[in-house]
């Protein structure tokens, strides 16, 4: 294994069996993925291609699966979990939390893997989940419930809390979800000023594709469970492989200012 990339995934497949409804049903087949430290990747595809189930397998939140990850060279199967914590943050499309937790107290959550269990923050996990949260733009509500919050706000403190982990790898599944426009936009400029300032890896799965076009460095388009593409966005996400991947026609339309164009959907075929 190259110790030079931080993640290496080598024929991963993985198959949900019957408590999930149905005796070896296949998500992913043979799925390679290679990631580089400080890069934006954006995970694509049509609904059930294997997204969310990819994402859960390069956190091990998914068990079962075969194949090889790598993690700096290391078997993640290895790892124990505090190494794993320490390597990989993962936000999941929703976080439902039973309790009454301040948002401070979600953030904090976040330096479990620095904190041992029954000693107090230290003066560093407090400045760590600070910064972190002044960067998602949600320190104004560390006393707030979590569960008073709006959907969009807690996306952002949940960002926060993956942030204050510190580790190289961020996994996010859908976070733009409860997003607005506006908010869509600040959440990307936050993940690429992490990565830019902290040489931080991004995978997120999206399902803008005007997003994944313009924010990422690279792009792994799935297909039933199979990777069918990947490469830089401008390569990758074209009007001949959108119409092949979700049987629609779109257009490539020049934006003027902009380095990329815009992709504008036309008829579904």
């Amino acid at each position: 294994m190259n110790e030079n990339y931080l993640l290496t995934a080598s024929g991963l497949n993985f198959s949900y069996g019957r408590e999930y409804g149905g005796a070896n049903a296949k998500i992913l087949t043979d799925v390679n993925v290679v990631l580089k430290k400080g890069f934006l990747y954006s995970v694509i595809g049509p609904n059930g291609s294997g997204k969310t189930t990819l994402i859960k397998c390069l956190n091990r939140s998914h068990s079962g699966q075969s194949g090889e990850i790598h993690i700096y060279g290391q078997n993640i199967n290895e790892m124990s979990a505090l190494q794993v914590a320490r390597s990989v943050a993962y936000m999941p499309q929703r976080t439902v939390i039973d309790f009454d937790f301040s948002v401070w107290d979600i953030v904090l959550m976040g330096r479990h893997s620095e904190i041992s269990r029954f000693a107090r923050e230290t003066s560093r996990d407090v400045n760590v989940c600070r910064e972190a949260m002044e960067l998602c733009g949600v320190w104004e509500f560390r006393e707030r419930n979590f569960n008073t919050l709006s959907g969009g706000e807690m996306q952002k403190v949940i960002l926060a809390r993956c942030i204050a982990q510190e580790a190289d790898l961020l996994l996010l599944d859908e976070p733009l979800t409860y997003l607005d426009i506006r908010n869509q936009l600040e959440f990307l400029d936050i993940i690429t000023e992490l990565i830019r300032t902290k040489k931080v890896t991004v995978v997120a799965v999206v399902h803008d594709i005007n997003l994944a076009y313009q924010y990422s460095d690279y792009v792994y388009v799935l297909g039933a469970g199979k990777v069918i593409a990947e490469g830089p966005p401008v390569e990758v996400i074209t009007e001949a492989a959108l119409e092949e991947c979700f049987g629609i026609r779109v257009k490539m339309i020049e934006n003027p200012g902009a380095e990329r164009k815009v992709i504008v959907p036309s008829e579904i075929i």
